[in-house]
């Protein structure tokens, strides 16, 4: 049963102004022996809360907090293992006070953003950079990272040779203030032959597809060495997601995907980083999709995206091109490798509008982490066929922990269907990878394995699950 409390109210205690504003809070003592912590949680908007706070005292004062911004706090009490948690107390509202002479107009202050029409494809390539800035925005500084530049609004720009590329972006303000964007990377790589790894020459995974839908499904064997995945139908901007790793090396690891362009991608098993790098041969399956939105046959959506982020150990949101009419079940997997530490992406709060999702390295880190790519795919939870493609998309919540659960499919597959999971909300602190063994062809074991950087502790609070079963049937 959840920890339930009557009287753990938020109290607002006042800010103190340094360097960077905080916000001092205080709450009710829990007496229950149950209870080794508290956390706070905050963030921009009611409800929604992208950071948070954990000690063992019945006070935080919470830094960094950005003058003039209004932040939300509400705080809640947990077991030692996180698995009972008490509902949120009260909702406190808390305006940072901002000094006027200096702190910038939010309305007008440039805020720089930009995307990019593809990251990767092979050489000539050809992007447009699309300013997504906000505030009152006057100039535009790019650098594409191969020596060329642009002051367009909008930039258009090929790139001849192969490489990686860091593409930046400066804007300024009316009032000359300016604003940095996140960094995008762009990978151009030489050609290749079709269906077959350029470097080995070796056909390495199982690939089915179907002819309308502009999907393709497939199962892999991989470890700690970068293997390419070539595709055995055409895409043009693929979005790419292999997520949960069989557990035939119980050493904890999570997936590494990069260099996605239109005729494959690279994957590997990279362990966490207190661990030696090297990881025996795992099961892994991959599902590729057209860049886009799609309705598919009953009404169901569908949507493949990116985005381009650093939130570590926080949240950024997402929102999806067109509003499902109920919420998907999302799956989200980095897939790039701009800094070496593992990262896994992480999600919460999936609506039909949109998501929120953020990155976390192993515990013991300090949560900095370079500029990834997140890849992602929305799909509703139904089952179906669509060109002969044959699935299952389901939601389990508050299902899975650090036991094994069994996932059984309901729907009859001609043969072994492909399988690809991802937790759809983040419990706790821990960093964490989701495992699974084979049972049964449509039957897995599956749960949430943290890595042990900072301590031993290894139990995980139930985590919603969200799930693909696929095949094209013969």
């Amino acid at each position: 049963m959840a920890l339930t409390f009557l009287f753990l109210g938020l109290m607002f205690i006042g800010i103190q102004a340094a360097s960077a504003s905080t916000a001092s809070l205080e709450w009710d003592l829990v007496n229950d022996q149950r209870v080794a912590f508290y956390e706070v949680h905050y963030g921009m908007e009611s409800g929604n809360y992208s950071s948070n706070y954990r000690t063992t005292a019945t006070s935080a004062s919470i830094e960094g907090l950005n003058p003039g911004a209004t932040y939300y706090f509400a705080a809640r009490a947990c077991d030692q293992a996180s698995t009972q948690c008490s509902d949120y107390s009260n909702e406190l509202a808390i305006t940072i006070p901002a000094d006027a002479a200096s702190t910038p107009d939010p309305a007008t202050a440039p805020v720089a953003v930009f995307s990019a029409s593809v990251t990767s494809g092979q050489a000539p390539l050809t992007l447009v950079f699309a300013d997504r800035s906000t505030g009152s925005v006057t100039g535009w500084a790019w650098d594409f990272g191969d020596g060329n530049t642009s002051t367009a609004g909008d930039a258009v720009h090929t790139y001849a040779n192969p490489g990686t590329y860091s593409v930046n972006l400066m804007v300024t303000g009316s009032d000359a203030r300016t604003a940095t964007a996140v960094p995008v990377q762009i990978h151009v790589l030489a050609g290749s032959t079709t269906g077959a790894n350029p470097e080995t020459g070796a056909d390495d995974s199982t690939e089915v597809s179907a002819s309308g839908f502009p999907i393709e499904v497939g199962d892999l064997t991989i470890d700690h060495e970068w293997q390419w995945v070539p595709y055995q139908r055409s895409f043009e901007d693929p979005i790419v997601i292999v997520k949960a790793l069989g557990n035939n090396d119980k050493n904890p690891a999570i997936i590494r995907v990069k260099d996605i362009t239109s005729e494959g991608f690279r994957v590997r098993v990279q362990s966490w980083d207190y661990l030696q790098g090297w990881h025996g041969t795992e099961a892994a399956s991959y599902m590729a999709i057209e860049r886009g939105s799609y309705e598919l046959p009953g009404g169901i959506q569908v949507e493949a995206g990116s985005l381009n982020t650093a939130a570590t150990n926080s949240f950024q949101y997402q929102a999806f091109a067109d509003t499902f009419s109920r919420a998907p079940v999302v799956f989200a997997a980095v897939t790039s490798v701009n800094e070496e530490d593992a990262v896994n992406a992480r999600l919460r709060d999936i609506k039909t509008e949109g998501f929120y999702v953020g990155m976390r390295e192993q515990e013991k880190n300090r949560q900095i982490h370079a500029a990834e790519r997140i890849d992602y795919i929305a799909w509703q939870d139904s089952a179906g066929e669509v060109d002969g493609l044959r699935y299952e998309v389901g939601l389990k919540p508050k299902a899975v922990t650090h036991n094994r659960y069994s996932l059984k499919a309901t729907t009859s597959f001609a043969q072994a269907p492909t399988f690809i999971a991802d937790l759809q909300s983040t419990n706790g602190g821990d960093s964490c990878g989701l495992r699974w063994n084979e049972t049964s062809a449509t039957e897995k074991a599956i749960w949430v394995q943290e890595e042990q950087s900072k301590d031993n502790e290894i139990s995980h609070g139930k985590e919603t699950l969200g799930y693909i079963f696929a095949d094209v049937e013969p």
